[in-house]
């Protein structure tokens, strides 16, 4: 479980602190069952237990579920950069 806005953060890479990011150091395979993995499934699929270790793995190489919000912002931002492109060559 991570905070939205500090994890697109980390995962786009303007922030570098892990503890910032996540809501608890545990891993679950479904959150909102609160299901957790075996020991044994953790280290076939990461090869460590360590929580820290894993959730730096899915933030990495895993996707990341955006809020409303964020998508709004980032569609923003993208329609900005556009038009400062268009401007500049006009």
């Amino acid at each position: 479980m991570v905070k939205p806005d500090p994890a697109l953060d980390y995962k786009l890479g303007k922030k570098k602190d892990l503890s910032a990011v996540l809501v608890s150091d545990e891993i679950y395979t479904d959150s909102g069952k609160g299901t957790r993995p075996s020991a044994e499934k953790l280290l076939k699929a990461f090869k460590t237990e360590d929580p820290a270790e894993i959730a730096e793995i899915i933030l990495k190489k895993g996707d990341l579920n955006l809020t409303t919000d964020q998508r709004r912002k980032m569609m923003e931002e993208k329609k900005n950069r556009l038009l400062l492109i268009l401007l500049k060559h006009t």
